[in-house]
């Protein structure tokens, strides 16, 4: 089953096929899909409180269990793309923009006191702090002559750097410790990372890692 077939969720498989091939569609279906794509998107939004009061317990913990790993990742690596869906919603709509991180701080306090709510207990206090330091944006580091580890993984979960690329900057750093190298089949999506064979090069990025920079190879840890 590929990808596109899976069983319908807020996207169709006709939803997928326009999302991942845009210019495939005539300027009247590809606004009448997006319109479609939206339309569900934001009812899907408004379900959520009825399925956080609502959905028993056994069923919610049935729908976050993996099934048909062939032809998807696992669940617990998908939903940082919720999180980061819902943060790019919550900062291109409040106003002024400067508000919006501490807007969705609150958000996410307010999301786990009923959540704790929901399971019986009662909650003093919440306390959410979101830090982001950001660098330059990706366009710019194409065109910089050394990127570090962080920084290839950043492009590549960007989008902004190609299979055959990151297989190349990879592989440099890989045979200069000596570690085996990528095959022909690295796709350059995060969630194709081999955890074992990348672990070791963020442990010895100890300075990286203390100043506090992602670690890709986190979602992946049982």
């Amino acid at each position: 089953m590929a990808l596109d077939q899976r069983p319908r969720g807020i996207l169709s498989e006709a939803d997928r096929r326009y999302l991942r091939n845009p210019d495939e569609y005539s300027k009247q279906a590809g606004y009448e899909r997006r319109q479609a794509i939206i339309d569900r998107t934001h009812e899907a939004l408004h379900d959520f409180s009825l399925l956080v009061s609502e959905l028993d317990e056994d069923s919610r913990h049935r729908a976050f269990e993996d099934r048909d790993l062939e032809n998807k990742d696992h669940t617990i690596n998908v939903l940082s793309s919720a999180f980061a869906f819902l943060y790019l919603g919550i900062t291109d709509t409040v106003e002024p923009a400067d508000l919006a991180k501490d807007a969705f701080e609150s958000m996410v306090g307010q999301g786990i006191k009923k959540a704790y709510l929901q399971r019986g207990e009662s909650v003093r206090n919440v306390t959410v702090d979101i830090e982001v330091e950001t660098g330059p944006p990706i366009e710019q580091l194409r065109e910089q002559d050394e990127l570090h580890l962080f920084e290839i993984f950043q492009m590549i979960e960007a989008g902004e750097l190609p299979a055959d690329e990151a297989t190349e900057l990879m592989n440099e750093i890989l045979q200069e410790r000596s570690d085996e190298v990528l095959g022909d089949d690295f796709q350059g999506a995060a969630a194709s990372f081999p955890v074992d064979l990348f672990a070791p090069l963020f442990e010895s990025e100890d300075d990286s890692n203390e100043a506090g920079i992602y670690d890709p190879t986190e979602e992946f840890e049982d």
